[in-house]
């Protein structure tokens, strides 16, 4: 080999060698850095399930947004594994091609080529007929969280159709995406409707396996009901903290996590002549109408300096909805018109109100253009408010906010019971004494608490607390001594520590813990091993890079022979 080739070869081994030695523990850092949460679908837990399945005949309501966390249709999971029979679509269509309001008709599947069920068309409940060759009716579909987003509705109308015919119904549980959180005021029954059919508040805070057990005793449905539930979710999680791929469209006009968190208050923009931004990249976060400045309305809405929200002044042009050249029935001017409005930026969605936020913009936009805006004829928004005191201005902004934190209280209360998912009670640690054995001098003074120290998980430093419960040191004889100490938390956990302290005359040697004496001790690794192996590399290195300098000159001397 070419010398000069090993000389190069000799210095980058022992480079490598050396950064190996040097560099090891951070590379074991890296290694063991923690992994996300991983939060188990109901659909994933299908096969600790499928004796609920077996010998039945099952139809299942779903559309895209039922899939399992490798991204396979619900439809072909159950297809496979259970007895599928009937498949039934909710509002968008079981493959999520139909726009908001759009109806949606029978028809048959292209990949199963089962019969699908429309059931947001002239008929939203499951009929017998429907139901005649299914004895296990199950839903999958991802929610929102939002009392008017109809999938929930579709779900109690379902369970109703199981009662009366005798059908079991089956919830395959998913995260609620916004949490367990709970805002908003309560929906009259009065006005109840298909986006708002029973007394709930706008963000109930529940799964949809949660929900359906509420709805199933409190409002008397009882159907057979069976939740298939998830594991490793927790209340305080929002969709992008369960550790799943990515964010599914539950629907055409949700396309991201934000809008559902902001969708439980700029829905209410759905009752009036104000664009809520159905026909844009962005529906629910952007609101607006040709009559609107949108600088005067961002600046406004930012006076109010309302929590864990901004918003930016935004033009922006429905290319179908309200404003849009689609809507010729109520905006007949034959193309999309611009609108001016504001776009909402979350900036800290765990102080985020999204109800007492879409009432302060709903009640801005009313004040700022009193000649302009209008609800639409159809009272729609006493559907979406649940009352007809918003739109007939009852009352001020702050006493509407007074009834969203009572009923919310009273809403959070009466669902304690249904909840699956309950948050363990936390563990009170004990406290910790630190203190150690001692060995002082005859009649030296001796303070029992000094270097003595204790420490609470919960509550932090405990050290003023401690007592000394028994001390038995008499400092005027040499002898052998006991102090007991405890500590107790705010909670009543209590730990005690017992140290013995040595009494020696001024001539014996101190053995018992003050010495830097390591004669007895085990010789440390860790750090000085990873020493002298850098040393016995190095000298290696040196070995080699000498015997490679002593075979050039040799070469060198042969050469000039």
């Amino acid at each position: 080999m070419n010398l000069k080739l090993k000389r190069k070869l000799g210095i980058i081994t022992c480079g490598f060698l050396i950064s190996t030695v040097l560099f090891q523990d951070k590379e074991i850092k890296t290694v063991n850095a923690s992994s996300n949460v991983q939060v188990k679908l109901g659909i994933d837990n299908l096969d600790k399930n499928l004796d609920i399945f077996e010998g039945k005949k099952v139809g299942l309501i779903t559309n895209p947004s039922g899939v399992n966390s490798n991204f396979t249709s619900s439809i072909d999971v159950l297809y496979e594994k259970t007895n599928l029979t009937t498949l039934f679509a909710a509002e968008h269509g079981i493959r999520g091609n139909a726009q908001a309001g759009d109806s949606v008709g029978n028809e048959v599947d292209e990949v199963t080529k089962l019969p699908v069920h429309s059931l947001y068309g002239a008929t939203k409940k499951p009929t017998a007929e429907m139901l005649q060759n299914v004895d296990i009716l199950a839903y999958d579909m991802q929610d929102v969280g939002a009392r008017f987003y109809t999938y929930i509705n579709t779900l109690a109308y379902a369970m109703e159709a199981c009662a009366e015919n005798d059908k079991t119904f089956v919830v395959f549980d998913r995260p609620n995406p916004i949490g367990g959180e709970v805002q908003g005021n309560l929906l009259n029954i009065d006005y109840s409707s298909f986006v708002g059919m029973y007394p709930i508040v706008q963000r109930y805070g529940m799964t949809v396996g949660e929900y359906a057990k509420f709805i199933n005793e409190e409002f008397n449905i009882n159907c057979k009901l069976e939740v298939v539930e998830m594991e490793g979710w927790t209340r305080d999680m929002y969709y992008d903290e369960t550790g799943l791929d990515t964010w599914v469209m539950p629907s055409p006009n949700m396309p991201t996590l934000t809008t559902s968190i902001v969708y439980t208050g700029t829905c209410v923009f759905e009752g009036t002549n104000v664009s809520e931004g159905r026909g844009t990249t962005r529906p629910f976060e952007l609101i607006g109408a040709p009559w609107i400045n949108p600088i005067d309305l961002a600046n406004e809405l930012n006076s109010l300096n309302l929590p864990g929200v901004k918003f930016r002044a935004a033009s922006f042009t429905p290319q179908f909805s309200k404003y849009s050249a689609l809507d010729t029935a109520n905006y007949p001017t034959g193309k999309n018109q611009v609108c001016g409005g504001v776009q909402l930026y979350v900036t800290d969605r765990d102080n985020f109100n999204g109800v007492k936020t879409g009432y302060a913009m709903l009640y801005t936009v009313r004040d700022m253009y009193p000649d302009k805006f209008q609800y639409l004829s159809t009272n729609f928004i006493d559907k979406l408010t649940g009352n007809s005191y918003v739109r007939e201005g009852k009352y001020t902004l702050e006493e509407l906010y007074e009834i969203v934190d009572k009923e919310s209280e009273e809403f959070k209360a009466e669902i304690e019971n249904y909840r699956i998912y309950i948050p363990e009670e936390p563990i009170n640690n004990v406290p910790v004494i630190t203190a150690n054995d001692k060995t002082i001098k005859l009649n030296e003074d001796f303070n029992p608490l000094k270097d003595v120290t204790a420490y609470d998980d919960e509550d932090g430093d405990l050290t003023a607390s401690i007592k000394v419960e028994e001390n038995t040191v008499d400092t005027s004889k040499a002898g052998e001594y006991i102090v007991n100490y405890s500590v107790s938390d705010s909670e009543g956990a209590s730990t005690s520590k017992k140290i013995n302290v040595t009494v020696i005359k001024d001539n014996e040697d101190d053995n018992n813990g003050n010495t830097n004496n390591n004669s007895g001790s085990l010789p440390q690794t860790g750090s000085n091993v990873n020493g002298s192996l850098l040393l016995i590399i190095i000298s290696l290195c040196m070995i080699y890079m000498g015997k490679v300098i002593l075979e050039n000159k040799s070469k060198k001397v042969i050469d000039k022979k």
